[in-house]
């Protein structure tokens, strides 16, 4: 407890807190608020359900807290409908990443020109 305080206390006297640049976002035009995310995160608050209303209907769509995200993308793997990048990278370009890995060297090569 004393180790928690003596953190806590460290980051008060800076008068400010830097937050990681990586954090999850949320497309809410994506998001159907299964909560899969929600479950798959390990950071408490970090990401959460929220009742919004949008043309008179109330909907569901995960909201994340900025200040409580690591950025670890545990959230991006787990929606289902690809609704959840973290900001500096989409979904799309990891994508791109990983068949660049898998790619042969001569498919690669005749994909570069």
């Amino acid at each position: 407890m004393t180790a928690a305080a003596a953190k806590v206390s460290s980051l008060l006297g800076k008068g400010r807190v830097e937050l990681p640049p990586f954090v999850a976002q949320v497309n809410a035009a994506l998001c159907t608020g299964t909560g899969a995310c929600v479950k798959a995160c390990e950071y408490e608050g970090a990401i959460a359900l929220e009742t919004l209303v949008d043309g008179g209907k109330e909907i569901t769509r995960a909201v994340v807290t900025a200040a409580n995200c690591t950025g670890c993308g545990a959230c991006v793997a787990a929606c289902p409908s690809r609704a959840i990048d973290i900001q500096g990278w989409t979904l799309g370009q990891y994508d791109a990443m990983v068949d660049a890995i898998a790619m042969d060297l001569p498919a690669f090569e005749e994909a570069a020109k």
